[in-house]
């Protein structure tokens, strides 16, 4: 593999990587608040936010997905 491939694949694992770590702690954070709001604390537009979030996490770790095929 010449260096520019090299390179190239670890930009894309780094890339996966952060992304993947991202969603881990969105979901995380949902997981925390989602009990909040079970437990009747008004948190339902954070949780909104954090789903949002979430939604653009897995369509930016697809779209990296599909570009490497």
């Amino acid at each position: 593999m010449d260096t520019h491939n090299w390179q190239a694949e670890q930009s894309w694992r780094t890339a996966f990587r952060r992304l993947a770590n991202h969603i881990l702690d969105l979901e995380v954070e949902r997981r925390k608040y989602a009990q909040e709001y079970a437990a009747g604390h008004g948190v339902r537009g954070t949780l909104e936010e954090i789903d949002r979030r979430l939604k653009r996490a897995r369509e930016q770790l697809a779209d990296l997905e599909r570009e490497r095929r």
